[in-house]
């Protein structure tokens, strides 16, 4: 191996060649998901030839590949792998409560949880509530998973000092509250990362199948508001 390319492997660097031959795709296919967004080059060689991030390219091929053998497209893939980026909160959360939270979820059968809304956002004032969603163990029936949502509930009144506390289950949620929770929500806990790619996956992939109906039925209700009026 030659100087420049020891160096290069030493600082976790590979060409496109190099990425491709370690993933078992053809480097054409590097380049496209490059050119789309998907992948992200770390810097160039004296000779302009692309270089990667050894670790972060091949976990986020590796995901991409896996994605798109679940039927879903480019697009959605990116929402997905863009979602990844959003594991942590923002800073104005990272505090001792938030902390107190996750460690009630470490008792419970949380799987894993979101803090959506408009704590979330940003856009908080005196009358936000703080809304929190929850996906619970699988095995629970519809009973318990009710009874466990009121314990969390108090332990959450507790935790965060106010009753404007807003608890949902997943498990048992709408499509279109549960694609409004991974879209616009920050990962608050997780123990089971596989399980909560394979949730998110599965909302936007059902989602995505029905968002023309949506749209068209939000249109439709909008143009009669518009010439009926509300009442």
């Amino acid at each position: 191996m030659n100087p420049k390319r020891r160096k290069r492997h030493e600082k976790g660097l590979l060409t496109i060649g190099e990425i491709a031959k370690e993933v078992g795709i053809l480097s054409s296919q590097v380049r496209y998901y490059t050119s789309l967004g998907l992948l992200h080059e770390a810097s160039r060689t004296e000779g302009r030839y692309r270089l990667y991030k050894r670790e972060e390219t091949i976990r986020r091929l590796k995901e991409i590949l896996r994605l798109k053998t679940e039927g879903l497209s480019l697009e959605e893939v990116r929402k997905i792998i863009d979602r990844g980026n959003k594991l942590e909160m923002p800073n104005i959360y990272m505090d001792t409560k938030a902390q107190k939270a996750i460690g009630v979820f470490k008792e419970y059968p949380v799987k894993f949880a979101y803090l959506f809304g408009s704590y979330a956002a940003g856009g908080i004032t005196n009358l936000s509530d703080i809304d929190i969603a929850v996906f619970l163990d699988e095995d629970l029936n519809s009973h318990k998973r009710f009874d466990l949502r009121l314990q969390l509930i108090g332990h959450m009144i507790r935790v965060f000092g106010t009753d404007k506390i807003d608890l949902i289950i997943l498990n048992d949620s709408p499509l279109l509250l549960s694609f409004n929770v991974i879209s616009n929500g920050v990962i608050l806990y997780s123990s089971d990362e596989k399980r909560r790619v394979m949730f998110e996956t599965r909302i936007m992939s059902m989602y995505f199948d029905q968002e023309y109906y949506y749209r068209r039925h939000a249109k439709f209700t909008i143009d009669r508001i518009a010439s009926e009026g509300i009442l």
